[in-house]
């Protein structure tokens, strides 16, 4: 219950920092061209330091445990994703941008800081887990669904900032290096501005849509109610039928921030993919935008579960 509290101050927290940036959009201060270069500077610079930066802690033999468990469980849970939206896309005749906004959580700008705020710091590593694992599939899958594409491009899966900078820290934390302290500083001060820019980002695009047409349009809650509800829900009974609750309490808590992300809003990627490739960009941003306000309630909801079943 007590983490279950602290997540809805954190989602509060969040959703405050929104409202700072929708505030600013609707006042002119910033518009959504503006805001991309907050965008990228999140995913290029901020989202590494926090990354690198959590490597920096002590790497025990159970960290090491705890990683290989991380990324085993989102290889479960991404695979799992794809065949139930295999399902639902057949039941509900689900076009390309609605599978992958199924798919694909926003695993990293959400999850991350608030991992780092309920659990604290010392846990963001295990995020890198569902981050590095979602990026192998999001584009390799993600970019053939979304482009239509049959080879996509090795050089995206492993040459970009979010698994480089995961393997930099990985090495460093193996051969115990300590970056210099200025560096050290640097790096953890700029890791600390991933929540407010992402949400502030948030804000700003939701400021630029009407919202009429952000609550209007009845098939995005249900594809909402699937991502933020039911694909959860069956995350839940997939860690029983693996027998999660056997396990030692570190291995749970290590479960319950794979399972943070796989209950996250739609991620921001898919309204990335969606703009370049001109393929229902309307449709990944209601979705993307919905499912974050929504996350408000459905997380807390989704955690007191996981807390109900496995302690």
């Amino acid at each position: 219950m007590d983490m279950m509290l602290l997540l809805i101050d954190q989602i509060a927290v969040m959703f405050v920092m929104i409202a700072f940036g929708f505030a600013a959009q609707k006042c002119k201060i910033m518009r959504v061209e503006d805001s991309r270069g907050l965008s990228s500077m999140a995913l290029y610079v901020i989202v590494p330091c926090v990354l690198i930066n959590a490597f920096q802690n002590p790497f025990t033999k159970d960290s090491a445990q705890g990683l290989l468990l991380a990324f085993g469980a989102s290889l479960a849970v991404n695979i799992f994703f794809i065949f139930l939206t295999w399902i639902f896309g057949k039941l509900f005749r689900l076009d390309a941008v609605e599978k992958a906004s199924l798919i694909y959580p926003n695993a990293g700008n959400l999850i991350v800081p608030m991992v780092a705020a309920v659990l604290g710091e010392n846990w963001i590593l295990y995020c890198s887990g569902y981050m590095i694992i979602q990026n192998l599939f999001i584009w390799t899958h993600g970019k053939i669904l979304m482009s239509g594409e049959k080879h996509p491009s090795m050089r995206y899966v492993f040459c970009n900032s979010i698994v480089l900078s995961i393997l930099l820290g990985i090495f460093l934390a193996i051969t115990g290096v300590q970056l210099p302290g200025v560096l050290q500083q640097a790096i953890d001060t700029v890791g600390k501005a991933l929540a407010p820019v992402c949400m502030f980002v948030t804000g700003v695009t939701i400021g630029s849509m009407p919202l009429g047409q952000v609550f209007g349009q009845k098939r995005v809650y249900l594809l909402c109610f699937l991502r933020l509800l039911v694909y959860p829900l069956l995350v839940i009974v997939l860690f029983c039928i693996m027998g999660i609750q056997t396990l030692p309490l570190l291995d749970r808590q290590v479960l319950l921030i794979v399972f943070l992300a796989s209950a996250a809003p739609s991620a921001s990627n898919i309204v990335q993919f969606a703009q370049y490739y001109r393929n229902g960009e309307e449709t990944a941003g209601l979705i993307n935008v919905l499912s974050t306000l929504l996350c408000i309630f459905s997380m807390p909801l989704m955690i007191y579960l996981y807390q109900q079943m496995f302690g």
